[in-house]
């Protein structure tokens, strides 16, 4: 009768599913329904996913554009890295062990970390002028990831600098945070006109702003993405992983926002002080503004002479 028993369609389909859920456990997955995983999601008391945030350089500044025939190269942001290796592992993005890249024009490179070397792509030039999507999915020791993504300008070399239109790149202070703790989400978009950024913080609640906070009531790890929209229809995106714990959250890099006036292709000349930051964030008056900016607010006009917002 056991043995009947035991054989039996239904005592085996549970037996199966018992050693499923079993290694699903162990490798850091919660098991939602039957045979249906959810990926990344875990015990912050027992292991954490990655944050990731992407940046693209020229000549060792981050940018949102560049010129056709500069040579550029993507890279994990320093507070990419796995919560888990923080303070155990003294590499530049601990615990990240390869960064797949996708430049968004059929390039893309991948980069296995071995030791304590770079994760940054090798450099790449685009001959050819437009809008791309670049994307980043890392991998940690655990064999977990975790993506991020920016929109990068490519402009035609007979485009004056001053007259360039750039791309979109957002920024998460703190990316990895506590359970209620707040994290401030910044939008960089150099769009032209009259811009509204609009947020999805991956819980399902969702913000607008060119500067807006939220805060995780669950620990996880959380897609956030953005659009920045004109009113002229154009719309760019970009993404970035954070990672909630329920415990106290490590000390990690602090990374910097980047500044649209910091752009090596831009003139110095034009009576700005890129140094102060995004006009939205500083105290100083534009060229040809008359009043100076507000953080608060969803829609931002785009000043090309200061490159930065003013509010509209």
């Amino acid at each position: 009768m056991k043995e009947r028993l035991w054989n039996s369609v239904t005592w085996r389909w549970i037996f199966s599913a018992a050693l499923i859920l079993t290694a699903c456990k162990q490798a850091g997955y919660e098991v939602l329904k039957p045979r249906n995983q959810s990926p990344n999601s875990f015990d912050s008391s027992k292991t954490l996913a990655p944050t990731a945030r992407l940046e693209v350089l020229d000549r060792g500044t981050s940018v949102t554009w560049t010129y056709v025939g500069n040579r550029i190269e993507v890279k994990p942001t320093g507070d990419t890295l796995d919560p888990d290796y923080v303070g155990k592992e003294s590499c530049q993005n601990p615990g990240l062990i390869s960064a797949d890249y996708d430049l968004g024009n059929g390039t893309k490179p991948s980069v296995q970390r071995t030791e304590c070397s770079s994760l940054a792509s090798a450099g790449h030039v685009f001959t050819k002028s437009g809008t791309y999507l670049v994307k980043m999915t890392v991998k940690s020791k655990d064999n977990e990831i975790a993506t991020a993504s920016m929109t990068l300008r490519v402009i035609d070399r007979n485009v004056a600098a001053s007259m360039a239109e750039g791309g979109f790149t957002i920024h998460a202070k703190p990316i990895l945070a506590e359970i209620n703790q707040p994290v401030v989400f910044s939008g960089i978009c150099e769009l032209k006109g009259k811009l509204s950024i609009g947020w999805n913080y991956g819980d399902s609640a969702t913000g607008a702003g060119a500067v807006t906070q939220h805060t995780y009531g669950q620990a996880g790890q959380y897609l956030v993405t953005a659009t920045c929209a004109n009113d002229t229809g154009k719309k760019y995106d970009a993404s970035l992983t954070v990672v909630i714990m329920g415990a106290t959250a490590p000390s990690i890099p602090a990374v910097a926002v980047p500044i649209p006036g910091q752009n090596p292709n831009l003139p110095r000349t034009n009576g700005c002080d890129p140094s102060q930051g995004p006009c939205q964030n500083a105290g100083q008056i534009p060229n040809g503004a008359t009043t100076v900016p507000s953080s608060s607010g969803t829609v931002w006009y785009y000043d090309p002479f200061c490159r930065c917002y003013i509010s509209y």
